[in-house]
């Protein structure tokens, strides 16, 4: 299938947040990708349970609502989830926003003791510009803030080279595209990709 990364940048709007004797640094990343398949199965994929379809080592535990139920419906606003459960990179997310008719993600996550940060996936129809295959383009924008010293260290390395998120990016088309077409090959493709992914 063919994927084409449409840009990405790097350390946009760093800006100091005051918070009493320390000042936090933030930062952010953002980046797009098209797949060739329709917004309408693409854009669900963001969703934390149907994540677990294509992304290296996403296992969300739910705190909010109950595992059973976050697996069966829409994604809404207010539920709760942490990943890296029982390990020192355990965070915690809130949905904030989950518009399956405008295709639009946003989470904020805490990682305790690091950062804070925002995610927003907005995915819109769009044809390839070689193929001309109807298609999705999906912007992905990471919005960091550190709250201790170690994390204003973390921010600044996360937003120092957009070329890694530009792969960061391909990486994600690529696992999208072979879930919807090879999933056999995109569970050995996770296996050699977990260790890759930074985000």
């Amino acid at each position: 299938m063919d994927n084409q990364i449409l840009g990405s940048t790097g350390s946009v709007g760093a800006t100091m947040i005051e918070a009493r004797d320390f000042v936090g640094y933030r930062a952010a990343n953002t980046g797009a990708f098209h797949v060739d398949c329709p917004v309408g199965i693409v854009f669900p994929l963001f969703g934390p349970a149907e994540e677990a379809k294509w992304a290296p080592g996403w296992q969300p535990h739910w705190l909010f609502p109950e595992k059973s139920f976050a697996e069966s419906h829409t994604p809404e606003r207010g539920w709760v989830f942490k990943t890296d459960r029982r390990s020192p990179e355990e965070r915690v997310w809130f949905v904030e926003k989950f518009d399956a008719v405008g295709y639009q993600a946003v989470y904020r996550v805490h990682w305790p003791g690091h950062m804070l940060y925002r995610i927003e996936v907005t995915s819109v129809p769009s044809e390839h510009p070689r193929s001309r295959k109807n298609g999705t383009l999906t912007t992905v924008t990471y919005d960091f803030i550190g709250v201790s010293e170690a994390g204003n260290r973390e921010v600044r390395e996360m937003t120092a080279h957009p070329e890694e998120y530009a792969r960061e990016m391909k990486r994600w088309a690529r696992f999208i595209s072979g879930c919807l077409q090879k999933p056999k090959t995109r569970r050995h493709d996770h296996a050699q990709a977990t260790a890759q992914s930074t985000y």
